[in-house]
């Protein structure tokens, strides 16, 4: 046991461990109620392929995540479209690497300095949606199972061995940091004493994933570029930085962000400068150098892969930095016998960080509750709406108010719910949502029909009935009713402009959907489609216009 510590503060400390663990959980649960598929996760749901091997082991983004496509075959299977399951996974991931810190912290520098990270990394609002959806399971998964291998390597057993190859070898198949923990495996052995024999521990798991590597370069999804050599000692600098950011739960919104980033920066370096200078004085030791490797094997491969999603600050990869800047630290100071006055520093400052995250992920659990409406509902309004939209028409393609988050082409979501059951919200939800989540699904809906008002061409015959003349309301704006069918709208006086928009909508409060720009005197004609929903077309311009149905010639 560490230096200072006493069973009575272990038992302690374990105890309130779980408090933290039950209250994550239920914070997330309770706060993500009304979370759904989004993102990478559509992508993973509808590129299915029946578990065959070359559908598990093809990369996303380069990456083998294998045991994430698992899942995504498997729990649709037996639970439907039910989100529940999926975020149980996640944060199970999730508290998996909070028990796995501080049982390595703890071994290092006791329970009660163990539990202060632990407690953080639960409430880790900083990492995002990597922390509150399980868009994180390709991570946190990885994460844990390489924080178990180094567990497993701590036993000194050959069962410990052989299960930390195991742990490995599932960690490289959720994600690539699993192969990064595999190298600071390796390090560790390559330079403990009486172990380099167990090399075979992280080897095996790399030859494996180097040899998936070359097979998966026909896919041709490599994000490493060689121009990004010269500038990663420098994204190094600005990760350091932006994980002790991360730790704290500094939002990148605050005043003066961009100085206090410089000064992170800045206190990384210090850092670092302070952890070297005490290995130094003191010596170093193989898990020290381990640890290290692992970081800097991280934070260099990001920066090799810098690009317009793959920055510094880029809150998914915050996590993994987080959790081993912690790691190189207590194994810095591995066995100190810290005064009270330092303990009781670490506790204020975790208790700084534990608030910076809380809300940070109160913040990030509202903003995905909101993206998580336009999602539904503009999902289920391309499903249960008229017409047949163009199968592979992808949604976050149209452009605002259409969600970039769905990211999946309409022709496999739609039978991926033929299968499983809806993605999307149903009219009557649909019709309880905010207007602004009905106005991106009016857009959505028109622009996927493809809907617009073409001039009909002067001197052309079109038969027509029932003509009704609107003129502009006191607000200056004329709203009429549009029957499906064939309907001919023309602008008999423009509102002193050149022309008029035509904006079409049905759900929304107002329609604001623009589908053409009316010219005086000339005929235009649309072509709406019907379906028994309750919500007529309703249309918008700022002249007076006639608007009639078209007849069929005999």
């Amino acid at each position: 046991m560490p230096p200072g510590s006493t069973e009575r503060e272990d038992r302690l400390a374990r105890t309130i461990l779980v408090v933290a663990m039950a209250l994550s959980a239920a914070t997330l649960l309770v706060g993500g109620r009304h979370l759904t598929f989004w993102s990478d996760e559509l992508t993973w749901l509808v590129f299915t392929d029946d578990f065959t091997p070359a559908h598990l082991l093809t990369p996303h983004n380069s990456h083998l995540i294998a045991t994430t496509r698992l899942i995504y075959e498997a729990l649709p299977r037996i639970f439907g479209t039910d989100y529940l399951p999926f975020r149980i996974i996640g944060i199970v991931c999730l508290q998996a690497n909070a028990v796995l810190l501080f049982h390595l912290v703890r071994r290092r520098l006791g329970a009660a300095i163990a539990l202060v990270p632990a407690v953080v990394l639960l409430f880790f609002g900083s990492a995002q949606e990597v922390a509150v959806s399980p868009l994180g399971i390709p991570f946190l998964l990885s994460i844990a199972l390489g924080l178990g291998a180094f567990a497993a390597v701590e036993r000194r057993t050959l069962a410990g061995d052989a299960g930390a190859m195991l742990l490995l070898v599932l960690a490289i198949l959720s994600h690539t940091f699993g192969a990064i923990v595999a190298i600071g495996v390796a390090v560790y052995y390559a330079l403990e004493r009486g172990r380099r024999r167990e090399l075979w521990v992280p080897l095996v798991p790399l030859a494996l994933w180097v040899a998936w590597w070359i097979w998966a370069r026909q896919f041709d999804q490599g994000i490493t570029e060689g121009s990004n050599i010269a500038g990663t000692p420098l994204f190094v600098v600005e990760a350091a930085g932006a994980t002790l950011r991360g730790i704290l739960g500094f939002a990148p919104d605050w005043p003066l962000a961009g100085v206090v980033w410089v000064l992170f920066d800045v206190a990384a370096v210090a850092g670092a400068v302070l952890l070297i200078v005490r290995a130094v004085a003191r010596g170093t030791t193989p898990w020290l150098w381990a640890y290290a490797v692992t970081l800097l094997a991280f934070w260099t491969g990001l920066g090799l892969s810098e690009g317009a999603e793959r920055g510094p600050s880029t809150p998914r990869y915050l996590i993994f930095g987080a959790i081993m800047v912690v790691l190189v630290a207590a194994e810095a100071f591995r066995g100190a016998d810290l005064p009270l006055r330092v303990r009781r520093a670490i506790v204020v400052a975790g208790a700084v960080c534990l608030l910076g995250n809380v809300v940070m992920m109160a913040r990030t659990i509202s903003a995905l509750t909101d993206q998580a409406k336009d999602v539904r509902a503009q999902i289920g309004i391309v499903s249960g709406g008229p017409g047949v939209p163009d199968p592979g028409l992808w949604i976050s393609d149209l452009g605002p108010p259409a969600s970039a988050r769905i990211d999946a082409p309409i022709g496999p979501l739609l039978s991926f719910e033929r299968e499983y059951g809806p993605l999307g919200y149903s009219a009557d939800e649909l019709r309880a949502q905010s207007d602004d989540v009905r106005r991106g699904a009016d857009f959505v809906l028109i622009r996927v029909l493809g809907i617009g008002a073409g001039e009909i061409p002067a001197g052309q015959a079109l038969k027509t009935s029932g003509c009704v003349t609107r003129r502009p309301a006191s607000d200056g704006y004329t709203t009429f009713e549009l029957p499906p069918g064939l309907d001919v709208v023309t602008l008999e006086r423009d509102p002193g402009a050149a022309g008029a928009s035509l904006d079409l909508g049905r759900f929304a409060d107002v329609p604001d959907v623009e589908i053409a720009t009316l010219r005086a005197g000339r005929r235009n004609v649309i072509v709406l489609p019907g379906d028994g929903l309750e919500e007529p077309w309703r249309a918008r311009t700022t002249g007076t216009i006639e608007a009639c149905r078209a007849r069929a010639a005999r």
